[in-house]
């Protein structure tokens, strides 16, 4: 995934190897899955509320059982 960021072209210019990074709309949706799962247990962790168009989430957290 990360390599795919990368565009790597050699050319035969004097200037020949060219490097561009470059982020896709894959690679953005690809990274924010990836942080997913950490982003659930620390909203977990820390309680709170969201809402979304889908419905809403919430978390009392973990003052509960303190």
């Amino acid at each position: 995934m990360v390599l795919r960021t990368f565009n790597i072209t050699w050319n035969n210019a004097p200037k020949g190897l060219a490097i561009a990074f470059q982020i896709t709309p894959t690679t953005a949706l690809s990274f924010a899955l990836l942080w997913l799962p950490a982003l659930l247990r620390i909203f977990t962790l820390l309680g709170g509320g969201l809402k979304t168009p889908a419905g809403e989430l919430s978390s009392p957290g973990i003052k509960e059982d303190l």
